[in-house]
């Protein structure tokens, strides 16, 4: 058994097998309605997709997804990106899903089908049906010319599958990775053993169309099909995976049959036109009729021996509990769902909130809601906000958070929320919205800290500072300026360039005095404070000859404030460093930090950034290490 699906364009009823305490229904009474919103009376269904007695999906034209999670008692409208006309449907759990439909059109939820976003499918020809084994591996039937697709990474790339015909395939299964059957036009049935790297074509002794195929396992499959333009019918069975298909047409059956479901190589049942309901309990030798008023039945699917679900074509559910044998008629209600949430700034709020407001189309009191939930989409899931209790008015307000203030991608930094309307039932509730929004207060982000200056021997300047916090979420560069006044202003005349990094090497710098000022800035333009680096080094070479030995002296002098100078001795050429910690090992300077040739070398050292107390430099060449403490006394 599988959870499944139909293919017809009409105007669909929906069967569905509940309990009375699981739609909400009054002991005596099938009529009582206590839906928000549900599906309209003109919608063209498609197919239908149910996860378990509670959990499904109906799909059609133009779009159209509708989703309850009350066994078919409500119903809440879904917004996929198309509004091309959807043939498929398919979950693997509650929130990982596809459709997959009209000139190539596949696309994939992963939070229950709240959002929907687009896949590559490689093709513009209508795909019928898609079964996924799991959540990375699965295929799809493409309607015409034999064209199979399959995916190995959840649909983010689908590769073309060679079928061996040309006629238009129609539905889909696999019973594990590897065995799975496809079946179509002129009798076609085509089976793989290797996941879908070869398929071969299967005798089933007839040429009508083959509109719906089940496995229960590797070895026990059924069929249904015909040709309703001649009223021709067909039931096939193989007990050795389509090995040998066998003819089990049930004599009751007068035209064609367009789906059935198995729960077990044994009991299941069949649907298709002029009422026909048939189950079985022998795996098909015997059948008993369970006709409903002439209707066109396209779809049938069981949760279990009792609990299941058809399509058809009038605006209305039928429910039985009974594994068929009685049916329980239920109408799907159509009203405008309370959406219109709009989300606009909290203006000088200091940032990152946004008012949401929604309407209800009447009172929710009269309309069963008894509370509003709202929920932020963050990272691939929603996040619940908070609640919102109910009143008397048909107008509401809230305050939420943000993600972010401002912006951070192309202009806009849009958090994207939505609004439950909830009822006493716990699965019984409607979705208001969803909309986005963004906070424009437009906050300064934190300013970078602990800058250094470092001139190199070949007289360029090597500017580095910490990375500032990122707590508003939208910053973007660091703006950095230069002027030969050290209490200048930063501004365009004084601007020496954008840099992503924590560092920038200023090579211009030669032969001046030059005093550096770095801000942090955010996708709107605005500039944190700005940092002043006025720790100036300088290096230069003391004496050439080649010392005896490496050597890191101890800085003079010592205390000092704000200028010291470190004296060192290299005897090997290769690259130098050295750097200032402070007491808890923070590198707050690089002094060196450059290839150098052997020698004596001189570093001036300006600390007047620093604040009192000790701290250490590291000499470090090759193999040599060397530490010593220096203090600053202001």
């Amino acid at each position: 058994m599988r959870k499944t699906a139909c293919l017809f364009s009409m105007c669909i009823l929906v069967l569905c097998v509940c309990t009375n305490s699981a739609i909400g229904w009054d002991q005596g009474s099938s009529t009582k309605e206590v839906t928000i919103s549900a599906v309209s009376s003109s919608m063209v269904v498609r197919q239908m997709f149910f996860l378990d007695t509670a959990t499904g999906w109906v799909v059609g034209n133009q779009g159209i997804i509708v989703k309850t999670t009350s066994g078919g008692t409500n119903w809440i409208q879904e917004n996929p990106s198309t509004q091309n006309n959807i043939y498929y449907v398919f979950f693997v759990n509650k929130n990982l899903g596809w459709i997959s439909g009209q000139s190539g059109m596949i696309e994939k939820t992963t939070d229950g089908g709240n959002t929907w976003l687009p896949q590559e499918s490689g093709t513009s020809l209508d795909v019928l049906s898609m079964y996924m084994v799991n959540a990375e591996q699965g295929w799809a039937a493409v309607g015409d010319s034999g064209i199979i697709l399959s995916t190995q990474n959840g649909g983010t790339t689908w590769q073309r599958q060679t079928s061996g015909v040309n006629v238009q395939l129609r539905n889909t299964i696999f019973t594990d990775m590897n065995h799975g059957w496809i079946c179509g036009d002129s009798g076609v049935v085509v089976h793989t053993t290797d996941g879908g790297t070869h398929w071969a074509s299967q005798n089933t002794h007839t040429s009508t169309y083959l509109w719906w195929i089940d496995f229960t396992d590797s070895l026990h499959g059924y069929v249904a099909g015909g040709r309703y333009s001649d009223n021709s019918t067909i039931f096939l069975k193989t007990t050795d995976g389509g090995g040998t298909w066998v003819s089990q047409t049930p004599a009751s059956a007068y035209s064609s049959l367009f789906g059935t479901d198995f729960i077990n190589a044994d009991t299941g049942w069949v649907v298709g036109r002029s009422g026909t309901i048939l189950k079985t309990t022998d795996g098909g030798n015997n059948w008993i009729s369970q006709n409903y008023e002439g209707l066109w039945l396209a779809q049938v699917s069981f949760m279990t021996s009792t609990i299941g679900y058809a399509i058809t074509g009038s605006p209305f559910v039928l429910c039985t509990t009974d594994g068929g044998n009685s049916w329980i008629v239920r109408n799907i209600i159509i009203t405008p769902p309370p959406k219109a949430l709009t989300i606009t700034d909290v203006p000088n709020d200091n940032g990152k909130q946004v008012f949401l407001k929604w309407t209800t189309s009447g009172s929710p009191i009269n309309l069963g809601i008894t509370s509003f939930s709202i929920y932020r989409y963050d990272e691939q899931n929603w996040t619940y906000i908070k609640d919102i209790p109910v009143l008397s008015d048909t107008v509401y307000q809230a305050i939420a958070p943000t993600l972010y203030d401002s912006t951070i991608v192309q202009g806009m930094a849009y958090s994207t929320f939505m609004v439950l309307a909830r009822t006493s039932t716990s699965s019984i509730y409607d979705t208001i919205g969803i909309d986005s929004g963004y906070s424009v207060d437009n906050l300064p982000p934190l300013a970078p800290t602990f800058g250094t200056v470092t001139q190199l021997l070949s007289g360029n300047v090597v500017i580095q500072w910490h990375a500032a916090a990122n707590n508003y979420g939208d910053f973007k560069d660091y703006v950095l300026y230069r002027s030969t006044q050290q209490s200048f202003v930063p501004s365009p005349e004084t601007r020496l360039a954008f840099v992503q990094d924590t560092a920038y090497t200023d090579i211009h710098a030669s032969g001046n005095n030059y005093y550096y000022k770095i801000t942090s800035r955010d996708y709107s333009g605005n500039e944190s404070q700005p940092l002043s680096i006025s720790a100036v080094t300088g290096i230069e070479l003391a004496n050439s000859q080649i010392p005896q030995s490496y050597n890191l002296s101890q800085n003079y002098p010592n205390p000092f404030n704000p200028s010291t100078q470190i004296q060192f001795s290299i005897i090997q050429s290769g690259y130098v460093t050295l750097r200032v910690f402070n007491l808890t090992g923070q590198e707050i300077a690089t002094l060196v930090s450059q290839d150098i040739a052997p020698g004596t070398y001189i570093v001036k050292f300006n600390a007047s950034s620093l604040s009192s107390g000790m701290y250490f430099y590291r000499l470090q060449t090759g193999t040599y290490s060397a530490t010593k403490k220096m203090l600053v006394i202001k």
